[in-house]
């Protein structure tokens, strides 16, 4: 980690593309550290993301250190005692939540509030937030990140230059990407065709044991079952 004095007292920046769980808690986390953050998204916040919606007992101390978990646990989702495993034979196994951690229950709350609320608190820390914006070209120099040129639904490209960049983006890479393609002057590569399904959806009046998360696993795939909040219940799966 970069320290404070190696910058000659000034103020160290960073940038994290992404504000996904894992760039907003770390930009809460880096801000509470006293850095200086900046955060770019994509999307427009909130929004719904396929996801299992299944928060792990362990991740639950997590949030207590972000200053989040209170207003996580009211966010109306439901506490998940048990997780239940069925083949598709319907033979299964339970195995409750409190092997995983102390407080003895998981959480289910929808993706898109889960990350409402870590860019609130991430906003609340002083971090600054570029929504609905997309990194338009990467500035290299010495090898490195020089700065990044960013583009909101206004079209106006700004500039971000930063002490150090941080790719939070998941799977996509983006920004990961731009500079490979940056460093090694490559064309953009080409989409490949998707070999994977994937799908999620939120269901009223549906039947399931309070407190359960049900996985049921068949040929090629798997999917999920669990409530979360107002009266909803998120069904997903997996196949390929």
């Amino acid at each position: 980690m970069i320290k404070h004095h190696q910058m000659k007292d000034r103020i160290p920046k960073i940038a994290i593309a992404g504000a996904g769980p894992a760039g907003s808690s770390l930009a809460i986390r880096l801000a509470n550290d006293g850095f200086a953050v900046t955060l770019i998204e994509r999307e427009t916040f909130p929004r719904h993301k396929l996801c299992g919606e299944f928060i792990s007992p362990e991740c639950l101390r997590h949030f207590d250190g972000l200053g989040v978990l209170d207003e996580m646990l009211a966010a109306g989702g439901e506490r998940i005692f048990e997780t239940r495993f069925c083949d598709r034979k319907g033979n299964g196994f339970e195995v409750p939540s409190r092997v995983l951690d102390d407080r003895g229950f998981a959480l289910s709350l929808s993706r898109s509030e889960m990350d409402r609320i870590l860019l609130d608190r991430a906003r609340e820390c002083g971090v600054n937030i570029f929504e609905g914006t997309k990194i338009a070209e990467v500035e290299v120099g010495q090898g490195r990140i020089a700065g990044l040129r960013v583009s909101g639904k206004d079209r106006q490209e700004k500039y971000v230059g930063a002490d150090l960049f941080i790719d939070a983006t998941g799977r996509n890479t983006a920004l990961s990407k731009l500079v490979e393609r940056k460093l090694s002057d490559l064309p953009k590569a080409k989409p490949q065709p998707s070999v994977a399904v994937g799908f999620k959806n939120h269901f009223r009046g549906v039947e399931i044991a309070p407190g359960t998360c049900e996985i049921f696993f068949f040929p090629g795939g798997y999917g999920g079952l669990s409530s979360v909040e107002s009266s909803l219940v998120n069904l997903c799966f997996h196949m390929v």
